[in-house]
């Protein structure tokens, strides 16, 4: 078990951040309401934009005479293939969000435009949806909701198992490429060609990193068999703090349901398990001993083996699952660098 001591990041706010919009897209997106979602008769009092991680943040809250919704825009719907495939896929998404939340489990609901479906055509570019609010502050890394979340987490992933056909989701976790893994290695080993591409800042945490990055892509590369042979399913594949709402001690919803993907599920297992109990020891100011930090992982995961008892493995399994995601993630900022001389990942280097 590698020990690390963590630093607060940009997850480790707890509370949803809303900034003003100016007077033009708040009456832009009051029209969006008005012309799409008529039958609802909502008289739009407020407009603000949800402060997100990704880049150009699309989604705004939507205060009205009726209650508090999300409207989250999206861009190239309608104008080719590629577009239509992925209106086709939100649809699916959208409507799969709304059966979880009728399975009760924690979800928003996503609400159908005057078409009949959940996504609307602003104009020829860009297109909406309008979801439920549901109010709360992030997982904020509370001990005593490690046991809570790992219950909710786990009975999330049961219920997927049991969707109906017409709901199934068909896109997978995609694998690291050999293009991938050879782009990985050298630049962990400083010896890439075009590792200039980073920035200053960027190559410095990479060098302090080497030992710790060589160390765990060896282990992900040594057991990938077991990877592939793992039990697979329908997952979220982004449980970090900020994609779980919590009212109190509860989880009030699961955020960001484009992030259902077929895959080892013990990927869900090993990577929340990380991302959520990274958040306590960083809360905790990092003064949680190894064997209290072994302690919450067997709470969290345990919670999640009363609902899907064929996951139930050792610590050592569970963390080759969490390296093996956090090493994907990393190695396509890598190739986004060097094949594509896109570096607009590379502000989540230092989170991952």
């Amino acid at each position: 078990m590698i020990v690390v001591d963590f630093l607060p990041d940009i997850f480790s706010q707890s509370e949803p951040v809303y900034s003003d919009v100016d007077v033009s897209i708040r009456g832009e997106l009051t029209a969006v309401v008005s012309d799409h979602y008529a039958h609802l008769e909502l008289k739009v009092i407020d407009v603000r934009k949800s402060g997100e991680i990704e880049i150009n943040s699309s989604n705004f809250l939507v205060k009205t005479d009726k209650g508090t919704y999300l409207l989250k825009l999206f861009q190239q719907l309608a104008v080719d293939v590629a577009g239509i495939e992925q209106r086709e896929l939100l649809e699916k998404q959208y409507a799969l969000m709304d059966w979880l939340h009728g399975q009760e489990v924690p979800s928003p609901w996503a609400i159908e435009a005057s078409t009949h479906k959940y996504v609307c055509d602003i104009d020829s570019k860009r297109s909406a949806v309008l979801m439920s609010f549901v109010p709360g502050s992030y997982f904020s890394g509370a001990q005593e909701s490690v046991h809570t979340v790992g219950d909710a987490v786990g009975r999330m992933h049961a219920v997927l198992k049991s969707i109906p056909e017409d709901l199934q989701l068909t896109g997978e976790i995609p694998s690291v490429t050999l293009e991938e893994k050879a782009i990985f290695t050298a630049m962990v080993e400083n010896r890439h060609t075009e590792q200039g591409i980073l920035s200053a800042e960027h190559q410095a945490l990479l060098a302090k990193n080497k030992y710790f990055l060589s160390t765990i892509w060896d282990e992900v590369l040594d057991h990938e068999q077991t990877y592939f042979q793992s039990p697979r399913g329908l997952q979220h594949i982004d449980l970090h703090p900020h994609n779980i709402l919590m009212n109190g001690s509860q989880v009030a919803a699961f955020l960001d349901f484009d992030s259902l993907k077929l895959g080892p599920l013990k990927s869900m297992l090993g990577f929340s398990a990380f991302k959520l109990l990274r958040q306590v020891v960083c809360a905790s100011g990092n003064s949680l001993q190894v064997v209290e930090q072994r302690e919450l992982v067997n709470i969290y995961c345990d919670a999640i083996f009363v609902h899907l008892p064929e996951l139930r493995s050792d610590l050592k399994s569970i963390s080759l699952f969490a390296y093996a995601e956090v090493c994907r993630r990393i190695s396509s900022i890598f190739k986004l660098n060097i094949v594509d001389n896109n570096p607009q990942w590379n502000h989540v280097l230092e989170i991952q």
